[in-house]
């Protein structure tokens, strides 16, 4: 089992794993670019959002007054909950 399978099972897992960086590293730099965007810029949010969470669907919409701080190990597959925590902020 991986150490994502793991974190995706709600079991103990090792964070310091090279896919888990990678998919961090990868997960800040989106949020980075989402949080440079302006409201107007609804088509390039859109975009970076299919990237950052590949199965969010149309009903996903930040309301926070303030921006998407980070995301840590951002990643969602079909029939399972995205394993996703936003500091700071509730989604």
């Amino acid at each position: 089992m991986t150490e994502t399978e793991k974190m995706l099972a709600g079991k103990v897992y090792d964070s310091s794993d090279s896919e888990l960086i990678e998919l961090r590293g990868k997960a800040h730099r989106l949020c980075t670019d989402y949080n440079k965007t302006y409201e107007t810029e609804a088509q390039k949010r859109s975009e970076i959002l299919d990237e950052l969470l590949p199965c969010y669907g149309s009903n996903l919409y930040f309301t926070a007054h303030e921006p998407v701080k980070t995301c840590s190990e951002a990643e969602c597959f079909h029939n399972k909950p995205p394993a996703m925590r936003v500091v700071g902020k509730s989604l």
